[in-house]
């Protein structure tokens, strides 16, 4: 065998860098930290009632309404795990060392699971729905040419209920980025081309605009989520799902790597949520 038919196998003993890990909502909801620490915990998110105004009276004493707040409670129940077993010998004969992409993927699985929940969340307990027309779902052309219908309709929505400007956020699933995209690239904006941080895309009518592909989707519909930032829906975090462990496991010559999540999540002011509906053919 001529020596020039040998292709030499090589092996990088370096670690492939694996994607950041990054969650929208962890961006846009109000996530409380340090307050819980093992399931069943409750957490008490506290507000205040709508107050009304009247006409001054001029010859008379003003009215006092009584104080009402409202009180909703948070549970701490969701939990996740994940834990591989490698054997000495598999990991002596892997080419590079396993246990970092173990541990890194592990936490990005309970970090997308905490995502979809928090999504979940939003969407169920969302206050208002964004169709085209009736009950039908937004579709938006081969060239997203529909896209400022969707987004001032949604603007409008918020700004029904009183909803304040700034901090507005959208949460669309890859193919409603796509639609937003292939709009803003017909109009020479720059709407996609920094890298995204927390699936942060660009910003587009006045909202924050995020990607994620744990956006619920249901019946060939997609749920994407609209509202403002820090407000309308919380989350709190028992255990973070970046918390990875290596372990050495008893009674085996192997290790293990584990990671776990403990969170929750609750809707507590539903008017700041919208369910923007999404035809799961948005393009066509």
């Amino acid at each position: 065998m001529a020596t020039l038919n040998v292709v030499p196998e090589i092996w990088a003993r370096e670690i492939i860098e694996q994607l950041p890990l990054y969650t929208a909502m962890g961006d846009v909801a109000n996530i409380l930290t340090g307050e819980v620490n093992r399931r069943g915990d409750q957490l008490h998110i506290i507000g205040a009632d709508a107050v009304s105004v009247a006409s001054y009276p001029v010859s008379d004493n003003i009215t006092y309404a009584a104080a009402a707040d409202t009180d909703n409670t948070l549970l701490i129940d969701t939990d996740y795990y994940g834990a591989v077993k490698i054997e000495d010998d598999t990991a002596r004969q892997a080419p590079v060392d396993v246990m970092p992409i173990y541990a890194r993927d592990i936490a990005r699985k309970l970090a997308e699971q905490w995502e979809a929940d928090g999504l979940t969340a939003a969407y169920v307990g969302a206050g208002a729905d964004s169709y085209e027309t009736g009950t039908t779902p937004w579709q938006l052309g081969t060239a997203g040419a529909d896209v400022p219908a969707m987004m001032t309709g949604i603007n409008k929505t918020l700004d029904d209920v009183g909803a304040p400007r700034q901090g507005r956020y959208l949460i669309l699933p890859t193919i409603g980025v796509q639609a937003l995209t292939l709009y803003a690239a017909s109009r020479a904006t720059n709407f996609g081309d920094t890298a995204a941080t927390n699936g942060f895309v660009g910003k587009m009518f006045g909202f924050d605009v995020y990607t994620s592909n744990k956006v619920v989707l249901d019946s060939g519909t997609y749920h994407a989520v609209a509202g403002v930032k820090g407000d309308g829906i919380a989350g709190a975090v028992a255990i973070p799902p970046g918390e990875v462990e290596e372990i050495r496991l008893e009674g085996r010559f192997a290790s293990g790597v584990r990671a776990r999540a403990l969170y929750g999540w609750k809707v507590y002011r539903s008017s700041l949520l919208v369910d923007v509906n999404l035809n799961s053919s948005l393009l066509a």
